[in-house]
């Protein structure tokens, strides 16, 4: 679809692919879409989503819940455990959201 359509901004939750994340290794990290974390955050090895935030940019990553069906608390915490730098989390929390949506 990325390639047929080439949409200037799409935002992929789940991280691009909810419990597949090999798959989205292999696919889509690099790619020009943002990733969300709802959902995936107690889903995933924190190895795994840490290499992914990495290796697609922090900059293309947003946070995100999944509100109601997970808890936001647990989904931060969980999220500020990931051994990211004080710079990339605020740019997964809201400086990246800031800058898709022009405010």
């Amino acid at each position: 679809m990325l390639d047929d359509v080439r949409p200037q901004k799409v935002i992929l939750a789940h991280m691009g692919g909810n419990i597949f994340y090999d798959e989205v290794e292999r696919t889509l990290i690099g790619r020009d879409v943002y990733l969300d974390t709802a959902f995936t955050l107690r889903h995933i090895e924190s190895d795994q989503m840490l290499r992914m935030i990495r290796n697609h940019s922090p900059k293309k990553v947003l946070f995100g819940s999944d509100a109601p069906w997970t808890d936001q608390k647990k989904d931060l915490r969980t999220f500020q455990e990931l051994e990211l730098t004080p710079m990339e989390r605020e740019d997964i929390l809201y400086r990246n959201g800031r800058h898709l949506l022009n405010i």
